[in-house]
């Protein structure tokens, strides 16, 4: 999902000529599952090439920090955890992006970790 604070989805679907997948949100939302079945990290991979393919397109009309990749996922026994690679990472910062990570976490035994410690 593409999150700005100043484009909307209309906006992004305009300018990428890529209709959203979804319209319950005002938010971009783009279909990088391919043909279904993918790790988190291949959907980022397709994420990330379908930005840079639409650089020329995107850079002129946002402004730095303003694009925010959106990943909600949930960890599980084959896929506990996300990398980027540095290709991955350009693509966002030539574009002044973020990347916004929503993790879903089951309790286990009814207590979780802090990870503020």
């Amino acid at each position: 999902m593409l999150i700005s604070e100043t484009l909307s989805a209309s906006d992004f679907s305009r300018i990428l000529s890529v209709p959203s997948v979804s319209t319950k949100l005002d938010r971009w939302v783009g279909d990088f599952e391919g043909d279904g079945g993918l790790t988190v990290m291949a959907k980022i991979e397709n994420a990330t090439a379908f930005l840079a393919d639409r650089a020329d397109v995107l850079r002129p009309v946002l402004s730095k920090g303003d694009l925010q990749l959106f990943i909600s996922w949930s960890p599980a026994p084959s896929q506990d955890g996300i990398g980027f690679s540095v290709t991955e990472v350009a693509v966002l910062a030539d574009l002044g992006g973020r990347i916004l990570l929503d993790t879903h976490v089951d309790e286990v035994d009814g207590d979780l970790p802090s990870l503020s410690n």
